[in-house]
């Protein structure tokens, strides 16, 4: 029997309260700050095995790696087969469906996530981004299109502020920093800004995500595309950006919206096809064809809002 297989790439992103003081380990490392992690004499494996060691000798490293081992374990991997070196940092989970040609109806579902760490970085930065990007892999649950449920403003808040979201990242990357090195490299970065009474505040860092400056009309535009107002953001703030998304170059709101459009539309277009599909093998048969309205109604009712804006 002939199987389709439908595959769909999402690039993704706990209430974690970080305190500084809890056991800071100071490292010279004897990588410079300003040199490549990645070694061109070396392994992939081996290259990363270093990022992995090292960042071990943190607390929440050894904690973040550990949850980071059983998670790839239940997926029959192990944590050094989920690590990739990429172009980027990111943690790519790809989105599988399957249905059979018989009965498109019935549609199983499985994802596969990788982590990739930038090759061009500092060892600093790409220690900081091993931290970050695993705890996107340990917490975050798979964005799933094909859910009617997820509504673009629960994508907003979950790619930022959600269990393995952006602010959680972020905190992770913090308080490994803050670990791990002293004071004159943990100066060269942002995470004092996220610090009240000596902690790492999850609530000043929502905060701080929320700022998107002059790009405020331009989310609200995108918001009133889907007959939301920028109210429901109730964090959503006019002040300068401290975080630009790297991927889109612009604030975490507009860029998760932005992502969020370019999805649903892939999304909609593969559900258009299995409807199709279906339609043309239940013209004879009545009791497929209700299942076909069904289908078409649903697919109506979350991609129609997709490809009118």
């Amino acid at each position: 029997m002939k199987r389709l297989l439908f595959i769909f790439l999402i690039l993704s992103f706990s209430n974690l309260t970080f305190g500084v003081n809890d056991v800071t380990l100071f490292i010279q490392s004897n990588n410079s700050d300003k040199n490549r992690w990645y070694d061109e004499n070396l392994s992939e494996s081996q290259n990363l095995n270093r990022l992995v060691t090292f960042l071990r000798k943190s607390n929440l490293g050894k904690n973040l790696l550990s949850e980071a081992e059983d998670k790839a374990r239940n997926s029959k991997l192990s944590l050094m087969e989920v690590l990739r070196v990429g172009e980027n940092s990111l943690t790519d989970t790809t989105l599988i469906r399957r249905f059979q040609s018989s009965e498109v109806q019935n549609v199983q579902y499985e994802t596969k996530t990788f982590v990739y760490i930038n090759k061009e970085l500092p060892f600093v930065d790409a220690i900081l981004d091993l931290a970050h990007e695993i705890t996107h892999y340990i917490y975050r649950t798979p964005f799933n299109p094909y859910n009617p449920k997820q509504t673009p403003l629960e994508f907003v808040k979950s790619t930022i502020e959600g269990a393995g979201g952006e602010v959680d990242a972020y905190l992770s990357e913090c308080r490994v920093l803050y670990e791990l090195f002293d004071e004159d490299v943990q100066n060269k970065f942002l995470c004092g800004k996220i610090l009240e009474n000596n902690t790492f505040s999850k609530n000043k860092a929502i905060s701080e995500f929320y700022k998107v400056g002059p790009y405020l009309n331009e989310i609200k535009k995108h918001l009133r595309d889907f007959d939301l107002a920028s109210s429901e953001l109730e964090d959503l703030s006019s002040d300068t950006p401290l975080f630009i998304s790297s991927a889109y170059g612009s604030p975490y709101p507009l860029s998760a919206l932005e992502e969020y459009k370019t999805v649903m539309k892939k999304a909609c277009d593969n559900d258009h096809q299995r409807i199709e599909l279906f339609k043309s093998q239940s013209e004879n048969d009545l009791s497929q064809r209700k299942i076909y309205k069904k289908l078409e109604q649903n697919y109506f009712n979350r991609c129609s809002p997709i490809f009118s804006t």
